[in-house]
């Protein structure tokens, strides 16, 4: 369960105070797959990060899992994102100088034993179809696959939740199209909650429910039943 109630955020730039997000509510059941869309600007990357518990808010509510982030510390925080949540960038942001199996290893390197943790990173990266590419340098892989390291990188702490922003934008159609697949795979067959930032309309029409967002303010929220 996702769920932010008049949630406000503003930000001082100079002089002038930019309101990203004013009064947003929104609810989310445990298993949605939801879509993001509105134009640069809007507010999307802003309610992204606030629900990743990546940025305060300065009024309203945010519960991720019936855990109140908006009231939790640093670390309390930091515990929900490594258990609860996993994030998928454009930008892939891999460690260039470690390999595609390190890469995956990183959020539970201090949490599990390093055997079980190899075994764990090789059969996510093996699920994501890079199973033969477990010591490959990012600067080896392409576009596409450094994208399904760093989903490996999400999927490897069993979050309930990814939170991709913009996952297709710098592939092309093809390689997008695995990267959607994977996140639908864990959608449906994990039962996991997928909420995409997207600019793509088509993409955002394979979700169950597109959330259309406008000058900090949800405008519409659509939801169908996918067949």
């Amino acid at each position: 369960m996702i769920r932010l109630k008049d949630v406000v955020k503003s930000y001082k730039v100079g002089d002038n105070q930019i309101n990203a997000l004013n009064g947003v509510s929104l609810e989310l059941e445990e298993g949605s797959y939801a879509t993001i869309v509105g134009p640069s600007g809007s507010g999307k990357s802003t309610l992204f990060h606030i629900i990743g518990g990546l940025e305060e808010i300065d009024q309203g509510e945010v519960w991720v899992d019936e855990e109140p982030i908006h009231q939790l510390k640093d670390k309390e925080l930091a515990r929900i994102r490594r258990e609860q949540i996993g994030f998928v960038f454009q930008q892939f942001q891999l460690l260039p100088t470690a390999s595609a199996l390190e890469n995956v290893m990183m959020p539970l390197l201090n949490f599990t034993s390093s055997k079980t943790l190899r075994d764990k990173a090789a059969a996510v990266l093996e699920r994501v179809g890079l199973g033969d590419r477990l010591d490959h340098l990012p600067s080896r892989l392409s576009g596409g696959e450094q994208q399904r390291v760093a989903i490996a990188r999400a999927f490897i702490t069993e979050p309930k939740v990814i939170l991709a922003d913009e996952p297709t934008g710098n592939l092309d159609s093809e390689n997008g199209m695995k990267i959607i697949q994977l996140l639908e795979d864990f959608h449906q067959k994990d039962g996991g909650t997928v909420v995409m930032i997207t600019h793509d309309l088509n993409l955002a029409e394979r979700a169950e429910q597109k959330i259309s967002i406008l000058d900090g303010q949800i405008v519409s929220h659509d939801r169908r039943i996918l067949t």
